[in-house]
């Protein structure tokens, strides 16, 4: 069995060693047509800013902050919880459905962001262990969604909020599967 999961990060940085935010993520089939909302197997969690000195911090991209919407910059800063934590919960997210010996293919806007991240955040402060999703099955919906010639909608949520961007993400991936015809894999 074959988890997808589109992931979302918001940071304060853009580069792989950038501190995160908050990590956002929604379990879908990218065939499928449910409405992802009602799906349930949702994660979301704020991220301490404290705990993440040794990141890099970007002056341009905290300006940038401040110019979002507050509903976007408070969810960034309700219940923060240690990056260990967090990362450790988003393993057990990936693996409570399918179990460690499934495939957990995760999605992300873009190939150089979220992924990259992610990887650099687990190697800080998850420990030995290594990132749960292998390199190969961290895929880019972007490069779908372009070559699909889909018209991209908002379909709710707030901007730059990472579950309602994973969400929207995941719904612009599974319309552009179903205009490119991509089989089942």
């Amino acid at each position: 069995m074959t988890l997808h999961v589109m992931v979302d990060v918001e940071t304060m940085g853009q580069t792989p060693r950038a501190p995160v935010a908050s990590l956002g993520a929604v379990a879908f089939d990218p065939w499928g047509d449910e409405p992802l909302r009602r799906l349930g197997y949702v994660f979301y969690r704020a991220i301490s800013l404290k705990a993440q000195r040794n990141r890099d911090w970007d002056g341009d991209t905290v300006s940038w902050w401040m110019r979002q919407s507050d509903a976007a910059r408070t969810a960034l800063l309700m219940n923060p919880e240690e990056p260990g934590d967090v990362l450790w919960d988003f393993r057990d997210f990936l693996y409570a459905s399918t179990g460690e010996d499934s495939r957990v293919v995760t999605w992300s806007y873009g190939a150089n962001f979220d992924h990259p991240i992610l990887v650099s955040l687990w190697s800080d402060y998850a420990g030995n262990d290594r990132y749960p999703v292998h390199f190969r099955n961290q895929l880019c919906a972007r490069t779908l969604i372009h070559a699909s010639n889909i018209t991209l909608s908002d379909s709710g949520g707030e901007s730059h909020n990472a579950l309602d961007d994973a969400v929207r993400q995941a719904e612009w991936l599974r319309l552009a599967v179903a205009a490119l015809r991509i089989p089942r894999f």
